[in-house]
């Protein structure tokens, strides 16, 4: 089983500093863009180029590689989820949109947040969507011409959030018991040890300089690394590169 970890945000973190139009978003659900014939109000219509959709959604684990190309999921919870989107909109970061992690994109403007409070009777439910409790949903105008005919042609699908998060490593069921010698680990057991080396050795500045680490020197506080990274794009306003790890899905071309 591939390492599971919960992310959350602290008081001093950034949290989700932008929100991306992807081909491939991470939640797997797609944004959908409004015209007359697809919503009930004549207020929201084509000409005014809207688009809703699915920020975060509570408990969906999310498939991403670390340094080392091993797979990974996160995942956040709803209480976590309101959090950010609270901090997401006190920094006044409703203008911050990029286009595939990759370019800032202007003229873009998240227009309206929400917290999903019932899956059956929520706005979003207007909108063609039945999403869990706790989803935080949005609404974008877009007065972006290039970007507004890549929705309409398909070509971006959704939203994909960027920020800096906490990671706490979630136990799995597969107990691992130290005391047996290498050879008689079994298949599993042998790839969760290596992995949680990786991750150690990942977040020890030594192991970057080629320095020479101990293995007794690796152990930290009950065995967990703590990791701190961008999730996923570009770097945070103010934070410094060497914190960034690259959470691109796995068979996305980058």
């Amino acid at each position: 089983m591939d390492n599971l970890f919960e992310l959350t945000v602290e008081d001093d973190d950034i949290g989700v500093f932008a929100v991306s139009f992807v081909a491939e978003p991470a939640i797997e659900r797609d944004f959908v863009y409004f015209n007359k014939a697809e919503v009930k109000f004549a207020a929201i219509d084509e000409e005014r180029h809207l688009v809703a959709g699915p920020l975060l959604v509570p408990d969906k684990k999310i498939l991403r590689l670390d340094a080392f190309n091993q797979p990974y999921h996160v995942y956040f919870k709803a209480d976590t989820i309101q959090a950010i989107s609270q901090k997401y909109m006190m920094n006044n970061f409703n203008n911050e949109v990029t286009y595939e992690h990759s370019k800032p994109v202007k003229d873009v403007t998240l227009v309206e947040s929400w917290i999903v409070s019932s899956s059956t009777k929520d706005k979003s439910n207007l909108y063609g969507f039945t999403m869990p409790r706790g989803t935080w949903f949005g609404i974008m105008k877009v007065n972006n011409p290039e970007l507004w005919a890549d929705v309409k042609a398909g070509k971006v699908k959704g939203f994909s959030i960027e920020g800096e998060f906490e990671h706490t490593e979630v136990k799995n069921s597969l107990q691992v018991d130290l005391n047996k010698a290498i050879v008689d680990l079994s298949e599993p057991e042998a790839k969760a040890v290596l992995n949680k080396i990786k991750h150690i050795l990942k977040n020890d500045g030594r192991y970057r300089k080629g320095q020479r680490i101990d293995m007794i020197e690796l152990e930290g506080e009950g065995g967990q690394p703590s990791i701190v990274s961008s999730y996923p794009g570009q770097f945070g306003p103010g934070k410094k590169k060497k914190n960034y790890i690259h959470p691109a899905l796995i068979g996305q071309t980058k």
